[in-house]
């Protein structure tokens, strides 16, 4: 143990000796242009960086997924509809003029004589009358017109000539006089009596009497 002391002690002894035998360093002393001394500065020693701890790790929690918006359908705008010029309208041709409907000779009475007299019902009462200059169309007839004591009767037909004993004796009771005349006139609801009034193509003719009785 001695031996240990003595050792330390020597040890300790060298280090004041050689602490004495080097002094601090002063500082340096800095003369500048005009021969002024300046004291430098003395070195100030930098402590050793220390290590700063890491801020532990806290559990960061995991971003959620967040739902990606649908796409917003764009608009579709409608193109401008473009200009067209409209056609010039066509002349309308104008109606080629109507000529007005051909009105046909009045017939002219061929028998009875006017004032001839029949006095019996078997008597032979025809009546006649003149032809139209042309043919008659379709719906054309001649009417006879025979006026009596209780109105007129009418007789379309296509010939020139009617009898009465044959198709309306029963005209001997309405007499004995009877008037007649002979028109032209387009047949609109084929009645037999059908009155010619509105539908004439022809003028009326004379009017002839005759008597009928028994």
């Amino acid at each position: 143990m001695k031996p240990l002391l003595v050792l330390v002690a020597m040890l300790t002894g060298l280090l004041l000796v050689a602490c004495r035998a080097n002094p601090a360093p002063q500082p340096e002393e800095a003369t500048d242009e005009r021969g002024i001394t300046a004291e430098l500065p003395t070195q100030t020693p930098t402590a050793p960086p220390t290590d700063t701890p890491l801020p532990e790790a806290t559990d960061t929690p995991s971003p959620t997924d967040t739902p990606v918006p649908p796409d917003t359908p764009v608009p579709t705008v409608a193109p401008e509809p473009t200009a067209v010029e409209a056609p010039e309208p066509s002349p309308t041709p104008e109606p080629a003029p109507t000529s007005p409907p051909e009105t046909l000779a009045a017939p002219i009475l061929l028998a009875p004589e006017d004032d001839e007299t029949f006095a019996s019902v078997d008597s032979d009462v025809v009546f006649r009358w003149s032809e139209t200059t042309r043919p008659l169309a379709e719906d054309e007839y001649y009417v006879l017109v025979i006026t009596h004591l209780e109105g007129n009767d009418y007789t379309w037909t296509k010939e020139t000539s009617v009898s009465l004993a044959d198709g309306k004796p029963w005209l001997i009771d309405l007499g004995p006089e009877l008037k007649w005349q002979v028109v032209i006139a387009r047949q609109r609801t084929g009645e037999a009596n059908e009155n010619p009034a509105g539908a004439e193509v022809s003028d009326y003719s004379l009017t002839g009497v005759c008597y009928w009785h028994k």
